[in-house]
């Protein structure tokens, strides 16, 4: 039977269910206001909760909390709030939806839930977060069928009907957006489209306390494995995500059956300390937690979420058995089992942070490494027995919530720990990713490892190796715990060297650098004997290629010869000699003898008949082969010097040293000779002397010992000088094979000297225009296409979609050095153009292609004859042969097979400057820099423009295609260049325009070498008003650039460079250059026709850029603008406001009452005077300014530092207060204006505050009438408990229950005689009835005895401090008189005992000394006794017969002592 009360519970339900039925749905409107938090979920999923409230429709509310049945529950037991009140801030979103529709939220409203008050009820009491917090939406049956939110689950939906409540939990967040769409459903929804209203849920505080869920168990190595949350906790669609903790890794397992990428295992092992709410009033608690990962909300701080542990009673895992290759858990293979490792910090390299890995995955193990194994097997079977009891459960929802939400135990203790003992190992060498196989050397102990080219970059590193057999899983053992070094300890000859020890060297394409001596240790500071440090040494394979230089005489003999094997035991293949053009001499080893050549047993000789002397300039090629391949080649050319007065440099530097030596041992003999002589004078002076000679003596042959200590060590350094020299001709100055740099013309009939030569291809570079005549050789020559070179593929995607494939492509480098210095040492300027050929001509014409999309818009060009790199453009990159095709068949893609990738190398020493123009201080030349074209975007290389460059700066007129663009030499910067013959490099002025940036080559700058200007300085500019003229005419019609010199800019370090006629904005201390546009367009013109009228008119205006035509343009007019009269103002983001001066005439007052969207402060000069929008940034790059708070609201002065921007988030309320603008400290510059502003609510700020009374305290529940900002109070609540509530509201007018003065509105209630404790009131302030502000007090009592409040406390405490100290202060000054006086009484018995021993020591003294006279000896000696009366007394009580005068004496020599 059901009793009364039941029965009167259940018929009110049903006849409100009833009325609401009935209705008119347009009540269902979402103009609401409340929200609850709660915690939990059990009930009925159709959304009857009931709300204490639900007959109330005025207002919709929000209520959170903890517990699961919430019916019976008070709505506002944790956190409740009214949303949808006027004049909330609103904004839109719109969400990409994955079918490609679009659907917009607008007026959406951010709904705070405070973290605190997840974890604390309304009584102050604290809560765990068991498994879910809950949060429904009040009265219920206006939020049904007609709220959305994201929830993309099972059934693959993408929203869900709010229905009830919401959760955030242990198994999914439904928090971010949650929007009012009342005609519509799910299906309609997934079209897109636009709703009007909408919350953003989010969590606040988040910056003071995580999310946690109390669950699992977990102490020291017996780590919970727990299913922490992923990227799917929250929907991707919500505008809120999860972001996983950094270690929490893809591959770790994820929770099996349908969990749609919510949760991944990971073992709890970070414990770390983290802050909760404490109970009542009490300090926040610090708690064991495991954080998993981040709420990431949109403009709000981010929430760590994870859990809250427990600490661990159960049974500590068994020890794992490791056996061979087999790790057992149990007696079972852990191969079947989840497997994790775990390093502690003191096992990791940076002894900082644990270190976390998944076994079953890497399957690698790893020094000092716990391994961690979970039964796989009971944690899918628990999956399977928790959605068991989901599908057997009433309500079969398409979330399992019953296995997240209902406490269910859903962690996993370690079955068995683990960990392996440490492993001898041996640190060998490691290049890229690869452990090369070394041999042993002779000594036993050293290992040498054979590398014949680097083709592609690489590094060198130590790795260590586990010694004896090899075995995967230990590959990394020692990674994660040491650092490594390699260090190269002696250079490729044996020479010591002492380069700094690294982790890795790199190493690029082509370099010998890195052969020689290296050592491989632990990290400096670590004694582990388990790991051995070894030596190696890295050799080319067959030998290197080297250029020298032999000085000789014309009559010297066996001076061209080459040895028969080379330092790495190849063999001579090929002996080339080269006299004269006419005149060269062929060994070869393969055709035998010639009678050219003397052969003995270690070289090869020419002794040709007809070559009886030698002839200057001779060179000759030693060629070595291994397995009939060339492996290295060494080239000499013989130098010729007059048999007179010619000393070689060998013989040089064996001679000097020795005569160095010579000349030193003179100069030794000679020094002794001085010495002994010395010492002989010495010894005739008088004997007292003798201990002072016997000492200069020993001093002396100490020096003849540093001396010849020092004569050794020249000695030995001679020597080392003498075999660095002979090592010389054995270094290598190339490692390419033959090439050449040319300048020239463009038909393709170029003259190669070696043209009938089939057997090789070269490319050769030149500087000149016409190299028809040239040497081929006179820059730079190199062979390609020989075996044994490196190669690589490149697939480039054309523009038309399709590909060409290039394979077999050979890197070819052109060293920048070579492109400045001809072969004779002598250096050349690039005036336009480096050009160069492919040779014989004949075999490249018409079968070579490059890329060059110009005119016409053609991608490809046949190579013909020679290419370009020129002040117009730049053909460097991809060079492929393609026969049997032309340009319109490679448009179409498909493969070719051979190629070559054109570099320069060298850009890290030197840059390619052009020279060009001339440009001196402000007399800028406006350049043609090069652009984003000038290298084809197709070709492998590119160019990178300066970051100066603006895209919006003037490009070259007339079908230039982006190649150049206008900048004026602003940069006056220093570069080296080669220097002319053996000479040091040259510094140049330069200016650079950008990079060219090659693959795995260094970048290589370009621009121009400057010529000093002695052109006549530009005509100043006029300023009048808004016009500006140069020579009587507006400038807007030119090229105008603006320049900040450094010194005017605000880091005072670069000069800054702005386009005007682009910007329109004018700066302190600018300079504006103006220069004449329509001279500019009309050289271009010029240039263009002259083309025109040539005979080649190709596709590229070469006339106009590699011919030496002038191409750049001194300015007209330079002129620069006065400083103007400024002030500081407030900046709030990118706006100025308007304030309102307030009465002391000086201070600005700016009114804001909310702050919405995130935003700044900031200080902004704003120039005195009329508005001009140039001068709006007037000073904006050369002067920081800084916003300095100096007063909080209320008025107290605060201390905070001075900034260039603060940060204002939305809601916040700290930064109302009084405000300084300056500018940066130190700088002196009247013309710009502090100022002093208050920020203020517009019409007065929330509050809350607690008021200490009496019970017998009157008139203290008061509200005033007016608030800080002038609002008028609307109403007064009073709420003593729930049954008692006093109102007062203006618009009623009076009320018995309150007094209303001019001031207050009082309350003076008749039945509240006597304040109760925590009763509440609220001041509610409206500004044209809107609630603008609202002040809460909650009345704490205090017991009439003994109550003393703040104020009276702050009151006396430095009165009462102040009385101590002067007490203090009272009682030291007694003591130190009593002590003085105690003092005197003893000086003056000591006074006549002292007399006659001062007198006498008086006397002494001016025995002794001579400096004292007889009339002052009385006052010295009373000095001496003042200082020293216990000396006095001694000396005067030896004896009473006889002695005081030599006491006296010894008390004299104790003085003289003390006082020297």
């Amino acid at each position: 039977c059901l009793n009364f009360f039941e029965m009167t519970s259940i018929f009110k339900k049903i006849l409100l269910y009833y009325l609401l039925w009935h209705i008119n749905f347009n009540i269902f409107s979402p103009h609401v206001k409340n929200f609850l938090v709660v915690y939990g979920f059990k009930g009925l999923p159709s959304g009857n909760y009931f709300c204490s409230s639900e007959w109330s429709w005025h207002d919709l509310r929000i209520s959170t909390h903890l517990k699961l049945h919430i019916e019976d529950e008070l709505e506002d037991e944790f956190f409740v709030k009214t949303f949808f009140q006027k004049g909330a801030a609103k904004f839109s979103h719109t969400v990409d939806l994955p079918n490609g529709a679009k659907l917009i939220i607008n007026n959406l409203e951010n709904f705070e839930i405070p973290l605190k008050n997840v974890y604390k009820d309304k009584h102050g009491n604290v809560h765990n977060i068991d498994h879910a917090v809950k949060y429904i939406l009040c009265p219920v049956r206006r939020t049904l069928r007609v709220w959305f939110y994201f929830r993309e689950y099972k059934h693959h939906k993408l929203f869900r009907t709010f229905w009830g409540s919401n959760i955030c939990s242990f198994g999914h967040c439904e928090i971010g957006l949650l929007f009012y769409a009342p005609d519509s459903d799910e299906k309609k929804l997934e079209k897109g489209g636009t709703v009007n209203e909408g919350l953003y849920v989010v969590f606040t505080g988040g910056d003071e306390y995580p999310l946690l869920f109390y669950h699992p168990k977990s102490n020291g190595l017996n780590m919970a494995l727990v299913a922490c949350q992923y990227i799917n906790w929250i929907s991707k669609y919500s505008l809120s995500k999860f972001q996983p903790a950094d270690f929490i890794k893809d591959f770790f397992p994820k929770v099996p059956y349908e969990d749609y990428d919510r949760h991944i295992f990971v073992p709890t092992f970070k414990y770390e300390k983290r802050k909760l709410p404490g109970n009542g009033k009490s300090n926040d608690q610090e708690v064991d937690a495991f954080i998993c990962g981040l709420i990431k909300q949109k403009e709000y701080p981010d929430v760590e979420v994870g859990y809250k542990l427990q600490k661990s009673s159960e049974k500590t895992s068994v020890p794992l058995t490791f056996d061979g290759t087999k790790i057992s858990c149990d007696s079972n293979d852990i191969k079947d089992e989840y497997v994790f490792g775990y390093l502690p910090p003191d096992k990791t390299i940076l002894k900082k942070d644990e270190d976390l890995s998944y076994f079953s995955s890497e399957k690698k193990l790893y020094s000092g490494q716990y391994l961690l194994v979970y039964n796989k097997n009971e944690i899918i079977e628990r999956r399977k027995q928790l959605l068991d009891m989901q599908k057997n459960h009433v309500h079969n929802v398409d979330y399992d919530y019953l296995a997240w939400d209902h406490q269910e135990k859903f962690y996993f203790n370690p079955t068995c720990i683990g960990t392996l003992k440490d492993v001898d190992a041996t640190l060998k060498l490691k290049t890229g990713e690869t452990i090369p196989q070394g041999n042993l050397m002779e000594d036993k102990r050293t290992i040498s490892y054979e590398i014949n080219k680097i083709s592609e970059s690489t590094t060198l590193s130590c790795h260590a190796i586990k010694d004896g057999s090899v075995d995967e899983r230990y590959s990394n053992f020692y990674n994660k715990r040491f650092k490594t070094f390699i260090h190269k300890i002696e250079d490729e000859t044996g020479k010591a060297v002492d380069e700094t020890p690294l982790e890795v060297i790199k190493v690029i394409p082509g370099a010998t650098n890195f052969y020689g001596k290296y050592k491989c240790t632990v990290e400096k500071g670590i004694d582990f004997k388990k790991i051995k440090s070894t030596e190696f040494v890295i050799t080319s394979k067959f030998g290197k290629d080297n250029e020298d230089i032999i000085i000789a005489l014309k009559t010297d003999k066996d001076v061209i010869k080459c040895p028969v094997k080379n330092e790495r035991n190849a063999s001579l293949g090929e002996m080339v000699v080269s006299v004269s053009r006419d005149k060269i001499y062929n060994y070869n080893y393969e055709n035998g003898t010639s009678d050219d050549f003397k052969i003995t047993h270690e070289y090869i000789i020419l002794q040709a008949k007809s070559n009886s002397e030698i002839v200057n300039n001779t060179k000759f090629e030693c060629i070595y082969k291994v397995n009939g391949e060339i492996s290295s080649k060494k080239v000499f050319t013989i130098h010729i010097k007059n048999n007179i007065g010619v000393v070689d440099k060998k013989t040089k530097r064996f001679f000097i040293p020795i005569i160095c030596g010579v000349a030193g041992f003179i100069v030794l003999i000679l020094i002794i000779v001085a010495i002994v002589t010395v010492l002989n004078i010495k010894k005739r002076k008088k004997s007292k002397l003798l201990s002072r000679a016997s000492s200069a003596t020993s001093a002396s042959s100490m020096s003849r010992s540093k001396m010849s200590g020092l004569s050794s060590t020249s000695k030995s350094k001679s020597k080392f000088s003498n075999t660095k020299s002979n090592s010389k001709s054995s270094v290598s100055t190339s490692s390419s094979k033959i090439g050449s740099i040319v300048y020239g013309k463009r038909s393709g009939n170029y003259y190669c000297s070696s043209e009938t030569t089939w057997g090789e291809l070269r490319i050769s570079t030149h500087l000149k225009l016409h190299i028809e005549n040239e040497r081929e050789d006179e820059f730079f020559v190199k062979t390609f296409f020989q075996k044994g070179a490196a190669k690589f593929s490149h697939t480039v995607d054309l523009p038309n979609g399709a590909k060409l494939i290039i394979n077999n492509l050979e890197n070819f480098e052109i060293p920048l050095k070579k492109v400045y210095k001809d072969r004779h040492g002598n250096v050349h300027n690039i005036d336009h153009a480096v050009k160069y050929i492919l040779c014989p001509v004949s075999r490249t014409n018409g079968v070579w292609f490059y890329f060059r999309e110009y005119r016409h818009h053609k991608l490809f060009r046949t190579f013909w004859g020679s290419n370009i790199c020129s002040f117009g453009h730049c053909e460097i990159g991809l060079l492929f042969y393609a026969s049997g095709t032309d340009e319109k068949k490679l448009e179409k893609g498909g493969t070719v097979n051979e190629g070559l990738y054109v570099v320069f190398t060298g850009g890290d020493e030197y840059p390619l400057l052009f020279y060009h123009p001339k440009s001196n201080g402000l007399n800028m030349a406006l350049v043609a820099c090069q652009y984003i074209n000038w290298i084809s975007k197709y070709s492998l290389s590119k160019f990178q423009p300066a970051d100066f460059i603006k895209d919006f700066f003037p490009k070259v007129p007339y079908e230039d295609y982006d190649r150049h663009i206008f900048v004026p030499t602003f940069k006056y910067e220093k570069r080296k260049l080669p220097g002319n013959g053996k000479s040091n490099d040259q510094e140049v002025d330069a200016f650079i325009c950008g990079l060219i940036k090659q693959k795995e080559y260094p970048d290589v700058e370009v621009g121009y070498k400057l010529q000093k200007s002695s052109e006549k300085t530009s005509v100043p500019l006029t300023f009048d008003g808004t016009k500006i003229s140069c020579d009587s005419n507006d400038i807007k019609d030119e090229y105008v650039f603006g320049y900040l010199p450094p010194d005017k800019t605000i880091l005072k370090k670069d000069g800054d460079l702005s386009y005007f006629s682009s910007e329109k904005k004018l700066y302190s201390g600018q300079y504006l250059l103006v220069y004449n546009k329509n001279e500019i367009i009309e050289r271009r013109k010029q240039l263009l026709d002259m083309q025109k009228n040539h005979v080649h008119n190709v596709d590229y205006d070469y006339l106009a850029w590699d011919h030496q035509e002038k191409f750049y343009f001194n300015p007209t007019c330079i002129g620069t603008l006065e400083d103007v009269d400024a002030t500081l103002k407030l900046k709030i983001g990118e706006t100025i406001p308007q304030g309102n001066l307030m009465e002391d005439k000086k201070t600005i007052s700016y009114e804001i009452n909310k702050i919405s969207e995130s935003t700044t402060l900031s200080c902004h000069a704003i120039k005195d005077g009329s508005v001009d929008e140039r001068y709006s940034n007037f000073y904006n790059k050369r002067f920081k300014t800084f916003i300095h708070k100096i007063e909080d609201e209320t008025g107290k002065a605060v201390d905070e530092t001075p900034l260039e921007v603060i940060k204002v988030i939305p809601g916040a309320t700290n930064f109302y207060g009084k405000y300084k603008c300056t500018v940066e400290k130190g700088i002196d510059f009247k013309k710009i204006k502090s100022t002093e502003f208050v920020i203020t609510s517009k019409f007065g700020k929330d509050n809350e505050d607690i008021i200490i009374a009496l019970k017998t305290d009157k008139d203290v529940i008061k509200c005033p009438v007016k608030n800080e900002r002038n609002a008028s109070l609307g109403e007064m609540v009073v709420s003593v408990s729930k049954d008692k509530i006093y109102n007062y509201n203006y618009e009623n007018g009076t009320s018995d229950d309150f007094k209303i003065t001019h001031e207050y509105i009082i309350l003076q209630a008749k039945s509240n005689s006597e304040i109760v404790n925590n009763t509440k009131f609220e001041c509610i302030y409206k500004v044209s009835g809107e609630i603008s502000s609202k002040k809460v007090f909650t009345i704490h009592i205090k017991n009439n005895i003994g109550v003393v409040d703040k104020k009276t406390k702050s009151f006396f405490i430095p009165i009462i401090c102040g009385v101590a100290g002067f007490i203090i202060l009272i009682l030291i000054i007694v003591a130190i008189v009593t002590v003085l006086n105690i003092k005197k009484r003893k000086k003056s018995k000591l006074l006549s005992r002292a007399s006659s021993a001062t007198s006498a020591s008086s006397m002494s003294r001016s025995k002794m000394s001579g400096l004292s006279s007889t009339s002052n000896s009385k006052s010295k000696s009373r000095f001496s006794n003042t200082k020293s009366n216990s000396k006095s007394s001694v000396s005067t009580s030896s004896s009473k017969t006889g002695s005081s005068i030599s006491s006296t004496s010894t008390s004299k020599s104790k003085l003289s002592r003390k006082k020297k």
